[in-house]
């Protein structure tokens, strides 16, 4: 036992330092400078924080300026521009041909990180075995207005389908044991679970280690949303075989009914979110049918999920939806 907690503790020292941060951005000005300052300031136990940061930027927005000036001020900011922009999958590739780190994390540009999200992300990697590790989702959307509240309760039902079978997005560690992916998926942290699973080592999802965004405001761009991933989802399952745990009708059912036996007041809610899911989801099959997969990986921005956010995530609480 005193061994174990040796290595435990030899693991633990620099543990961020060991990790490269790749962050994907188009358009992103609302969103860049606090989003890079939540990962600038993740420190470990010896307050040692993480190795690089490379930011890829497409857009015209004036994010690239920003990143740029950060950069300046810390030198563990890097910035790439893309002068055609590709989709998020490629963006992900170019980072991982770039980074050094033995651990790589992977997040868009619009997230915000507690000071201590990231050790708890890497913390799972003592165990060989695990690949791929992700946290537990918050909306920053107020908890008012219908399309606010079912993205509330979306993330709240996948935090719950991930206890059973990781689902893990939106930030993501993974460990150094592959080079790229399909920059043709529109799913792509659905694509690296697959490649992980593929190489056997195992998902983690890691419930206390809180990542913050904001998703769409307005009906339309929600359903699109819930569209274009299902539908990456299907591309993704006919190609390789890989069904995330979100697909898996029984995880999804179970959670769902566990959170209505402990609240039943949002039984209105989530037949709401449940007559969306079946919509999207069978139109989704439609355009498979019909279409074939996504032709691009380039997605347009949901501008309705654009929100800018100056302030201090610490503070932040996500108590339940009331």
């Amino acid at each position: 036992m005193p061994e174990k907690l040796a290595e435990l503790e030899t693991f633990r020292e620099g543990i961020l330092n060991r990790a490269s941060v790749g962050l994907f951005a188009h358009n992103e000005v609302l969103t860049i400078e606090t989003s890079i300052r939540s990962i600038l300031e993740q420190t470990d136990e010896l307050g040692i924080g993480i190795r690089e940061l490379i930011v890829i930027v497409s857009g015209d927005d004036g994010t690239a300026e920003i990143v740029k000036e950060l950069g300046q001020r810390d030198k563990r900011v890097f910035l790439i521009v893309e002068e055609v922009r590709a989709g998020k999958a490629a963006a992900m590739n170019l980072f991982l041909s770039r980074a050094v780190g033995e651990f790589r994390v992977l997040a868009s540009a619009d997230i915000f990180l507690p000071s201590d999200t990231l050790r708890k992300l890497l913390m799972p990697f003592e165990d060989e075995s695990v690949g791929m590790t992700g946290g537990a989702v918050k909306p920053l959307n107020p908890k008012k207005h219908l399309t606010n509240r079912l993205v509330h309760l979306l993330w709240e039902l996948h935090n719950l389908v991930a206890m059973r079978q990781p689902k893990l997005g939106e930030i993501i560690v993974v460990r150094n044991v592959f080079d790229s992916i399909d920059e043709r998926s529109t799913v792509d942290e659905v694509c690296i679970e697959a490649i992980i699973e593929s190489k056997d080592y195992g998902l983690c999802f890691v419930p206390e280690a809180y990542v913050y965004n904001h998703g769409p405001t307005a009906f339309l761009d929600y359903a699109r949303h819930r569209f274009r991933i299902h539908r990456g989802h299907l591309a993704i399952r006919k190609s390789i075989g890989y069904k995330p745990a979100t697909a898996n009708t029984g995880h999804v059912a179970a959670s769902a009914g566990g959170l209505l036996r402990r609240r039943p007041h949002l039984a209105p809610l989530l037949f709401i979110a449940a007559a969306v899911e079946i919509s999207v989801r069978s139109a989704a099959r439609t355009a498979q049918v019909f279409g074939g997969p996504p032709q691009k990986a380039v997605w347009t921005p949901i501008t309705s999920a654009k929100q800018q956010r100056a302030c201090n995530i610490e503070s932040e609480t996500a108590p339940e939806m009331s």
